[in-house]
């Protein structure tokens, strides 16, 4: 019998241990920089919110942005499924949030 936990926990990709040799080094590097231009996004929307206060979907966008960096913080050890489906659900939510904050900023790109 499948156990739903042992699908949604399958591992995609397993960093093993502090093995920094090429490709991991690489990948641990990517994903936390990664991580930081997402906390960087949310920042930058953060500040946006708090100056001019056009919406609280604000507020849920910039907790995607946050969410999906600390995603990235967690990949840099290893990829499950669960982990790749809450990826997806962060960046529809960011998708969404673009779509309903942006049209109260027009001249912005995020």
């Amino acid at each position: 019998m499948v156990n739903p936990y042992d699908i949604l926990n399958y591992e995609i990709i397993r960093i093993q241990g502090l093995n920094l040799i090429g490709w991991n080094v690489f990948y641990i590097v990517f994903n936390f920089i990664e991580a930081i231009l997402w906390f960087g996004i949310a920042i930058y929307v953060l500040l946006r919110y708090i100056r001019n206060k056009k919406t609280g979907y604000e507020l849920l966008y910039v907790l995607s942005f946050f969410v999906f960096g600390v995603t990235d913080i967690i990949e840099a050890w290893g990829m499950t499924l669960c982990l790749l489906l809450l990826k997806g659900v962060c960046l529809l939510a960011i998708f969404q949030g673009r779509k309903l904050v942006i049209t109260k900023y027009p001249s912005k790109k995020f």
